[in-house]
């Protein structure tokens, strides 16, 4: 049987918010690492 280990997910910073071009920032996060991408909120929140 292979033993399979998942390798960890590298920190960062908790609630942040990160400002740029959508598809460059989220290629640049490191895999399985964030919950949930809010892009392009409409203008009234």
């Amino acid at each position: 049987m292979k033993t399979v280990t998942k390798k960890a997910a590298a920190v960062l910073p908790m609630n942040s918010i990160l400002a740029g071009d959508c598809i460059e920032v989220m290629n640049s996060l490191p895999a399985e690492s964030v919950d949930l991408i809010f892009a392009d909120p409409p203008y009234n929140l």
